[in-house]
């Protein structure tokens, strides 16, 4: 749960993984779309900055594994949740996809990248 009942996704402050980029439209529509997830165990496979683990917890996750390639990126996830939601249940996993992730989830969301790999920075 957010660390403020009347917190909006709105009002967080997402870093840009070095490597990666910020959320962009798609990124805000999909977190602004997620459904009630309450108690449910969920996977965010590419988290980047953290806007659909944020989601998710806001909308209830009792747990979350944050999944990245990237580093930097679930540096960035756990920075954001430990600052804004100081309770949460979340787990981080250096992973190609899911070649590292192990167990079952009830909810997977995934905000694919579609920006060439010579795009980002």
């Amino acid at each position: 749960m957010p660390s403020s009942p009347s917190m909006k996704l709105e009002d967080l402050f997402f870093q840009e993984p070095e490597n990666g980029y910020p959320p962009k439209e798609d990124s805000w529509l999909l977190a602004k779309n997620i459904p009630s997830v309450q108690g449910k165990k969920c996977l965010d496979m590419g988290c980047g900055s953290g806007i659909q683990t944020a989601a998710l917890l806001m909308q209830g996750a009792g747990e979350v594994a944050c999944v990245d390639i990237n580093p930097d990126a679930l540096a960035k996830t756990r920075q954001l949740v430990s600052s804004n939601f100081p309770n949460a249940k979340i787990e981080t996993v250096q992973s190609n996809l899911f070649e590292k992730v192990e167990g079952k989830f009830d909810v997977i969301v995934f905000n694919a990248p579609y920006v060439p790999s010579e795009g980002i920075k």
